[in-house]
């Protein structure tokens, strides 16, 4: 009876130290601060409608570049151009709306994200991606924007 008894109290020791052990594996990773990789909300403005006016429509006007041929003079500065990645704006059209995108080569920002009259619009962001999602009763339309580690890939559902 004594040799069963001790079997049965060394399983039980053993298991309960694999089970702490466990335990504190899993509480490591579940409360370690995560909150720069939780996915932040973006406001979302969305534009105001035009409204039409007897008003001329304004015009623009285009200034040429300098010539080639003019001097600048010593109590001029110039400031050198900012060498940032190229940057492209892509437009998205969705069910419930449009996702306008300003993608890089190593990373997106969502520019602005209009709904259709009657929608709803929603958008989070993190490292690494971003989600706009337009809804309207039981419907949902959602832009996913990927980059983690490669250029920005567009996905829509």
């Amino acid at each position: 009876m004594s040799r069963t008894l001790l079997r049965v109290l060394a399983w039980v020791a053993a298991t309960a130290l694999g089970m702490g052990m466990s335990w504190f594996g899993v509480h490591a990773v579940l409360s370690a601060d995560t909150s720069d990789a939780a996915p932040q909300a973006i406001t979302v403005e969305t534009p105001v409608p035009e409204t039409t006016s007897a008003s001329p429509p304004s015009t623009t006007t285009t200034v040429p570049p300098p010539s080639s041929s003019r001097r600048t003079s010593s109590s001029e500065t110039t400031t050198p151009p900012t060498t940032s990645p190229a940057a492209d704006v892509r437009s998205v059209q969705l069910t419930g709306g449009r996702v306008v995108l300003q993608l890089t080569e190593t990373d997106a920002k969502l520019v602005s994200a209009t709904p259709e009259p009657g929608w709803q619009v929603q958008a989070w962001q993190a490292d690494g991606w971003l989600r706009v999602d337009f809804s309207r009763d039981s419907t949902t339309s959602s832009c996913f924007v990927t980059w983690n580690g490669h250029p920005p890939a567009i996905q829509t559902t």
